[in-house]
């Protein structure tokens, strides 16, 4: 798997690591480091990601143990904090404290559906993005209808009934209906938590990050030279 990185990005996360005196093990694609996690060993999963961060949505697709690519769009959680803001007339901050409790259950019936209404707009031009993302993996007969929500924007419960209950996917190639759930940091088999702190889907991909650090600390590979060789020639 090989995803492109701008050179001035790649060479400012290595002066980060640099002035904190911390070796950068390699730089990796969130959906790789996922794709690398779940499941490990077993060549035949299937499955989709969609990891619902603050700025943007971000789908992977496994498909019988190889990540087949990636696609994002830019609606995330900032975007339905930001529509509660003009709304509500009320700051960004507190907008995004409100989505918290929203998102919590902590709030009385009446407020909920007042938040909820506001949010339905949003929803379905974030459903087009996903439909839209989708149709792009034409190389595939079929998409795999296993989906795994990830991401902190994933706790909006509208993300999760949208893709539950709506016809969407009837404009796509899945075999069969869907089936959405969320992934569990006990779903990274390699990661054993000790603190019993990391349970939340917003922690998946930095679980999975560390799983790929991991397997980066042993011997500097043929690759990574090859690299570092080609970037310090670039620097001169």
């Amino acid at each position: 798997f090989n995803a492109f990185a701008p050179l001035p990005y790649h060479e400012a996360l290595y002066n980060i690591a640099e002035h904190f005196n911390l070796e950068l093990l390699g730089v990796v694609s969130e959906a790789y480091a996922l794709s690398r996690s779940f499941g490990k060993g077993d060549d035949n999963l299937s499955a989709v990601f969609i990891d619902v961060g603050g700025g943007s949505t971000d789908i992977a697709i496994v498909h019988e143990g190889a990540l087949m690519g990636t696609k994002m769009f830019g609606i995330g959680g900032r975007t339905f904090t930001k529509r509660l803001a003009v709304e509500l007339n009320i700051s960004f901050r507190e907008a995004e404290k409100l989505k918290l409790a929203y998102t919590a259950e902590q709030l009385e019936p009446k407020s909920k559906k007042l938040i909820s209404d506001i949010l339905q707009a949003d929803i379905e031009v974030w459903l087009e993005g996903i439909v839209l993302a989708f149709s792009e993996f034409s190389q595939l007969k079929e998409l795999p209808p296993k989906i795994l929500l990830i991401g902190g924007g994933s706790h909006l419960p509208e993300i999760k009934e949208a893709l539950t209950n709506r016809k969407w996917y009837k404009k796509l190639h899945f075999p069969a209906k869907p089936q959405i759930t969320f992934m569990k940091p006990a779903d990274l088999p390699d990661i054993l938590d000790m603190t019993k702190k990391v349970h939340d889907p917003q922690n998946i991909t930095p679980a999975a990050l560390v799983n790929a650090a991991m397997e980066l600390a042993g011997e500097e590979s043929l690759l990574q030279k090859i690299l570092r060789k080609v970037i310090g020639i670039m620097q001169v």
